[in-house]
């Protein structure tokens, strides 16, 4: 069995940034079409349909929220770990300064669960307001 390296871990903790970025990418798609299917509907919106729309959409943005806050978790475990190597081993990378860089993801827990719920109600209230609920 080879050893894991350096370079497989940040290789790894760039594959996941990716990952989450890709996430939020489909997050950011699902609640555009969440929103503007309600503000199309216009006066045909009725309260059935805000109730189907609001289930569908809930039961996207818990799983996504899973998702994200899993590969949240990872990144910051593996940037952890990655940092620690590098201030026991003075010279594992003729790159310090960009690995380092690379193990401060700006996704932090606090601020992914804060993103995700204020989107998530605004999504909730153009629903509900189109509806004439709100």
């Amino acid at each position: 069995m080879s050893d894991y390296e350096l370079s497989d871990a940040v290789g790894s903790l760039s594959d996941y940034s990716s990952a989450t970025g890709t996430l939020w990418g489909i997050y950011a798609a699902a609640t555009f079409a969440a929103s503007g299917f309600g503000i199309t509907m216009g006066d045909r919106f009725t309260f059935g349909i805000a109730a189907f729309l609001t289930a569908g959409f809930l039961a996207f943005a818990i799983g996504h929220f899973s998702f994200v806050w899993h590969h949240v978790k990872v990144q910051g475990i593996m940037s952890s770990e990655v940092l620690d190597y590098l201030e026991k081993d003075p010279c594992p990378t003729a790159f310090p300064l960009s690995v380092r860089a690379a193990c401060r993801p700006d996704n932090k827990m606090a601020a992914v669960t804060i993103t995700h719920i204020v989107i998530d109600l605004c999504v909730l209230l153009i629903i509900w307001s189109m509806a004439k609920y709100v």
